[in-house]
């Protein structure tokens, strides 16, 4: 999956559990989700730091 998705997923499901329940149903499911994104990425060995870390770094794409 994409960063955006990853990103994404936690806000899309508070949005959707705020509608239908109450505020601390979202928190709860929104933190969950991003823990189990997390969880995925790390077991399928995906980099959990973001791609725009390393491309902004003043050294990217330099070699010595």
């Amino acid at each position: 999956m994409s960063g955006l998705v990853y990103s994404s997923a936690p806000h899309l499901a508070y949005v959707i559990v705020n509608v239908i329940a109450d505020l601390n149903a979202a928190a709860l499911v929104s933190i969950c989700v991003g823990i189990v994104l997390t969880a995925v990425r790390i077991v399928r060995m995906e980099s959990v730091r973001p791609a725009s870390c390393a491309a902004s770094s003043p050294t990217a794409g330099h070699t010595r």
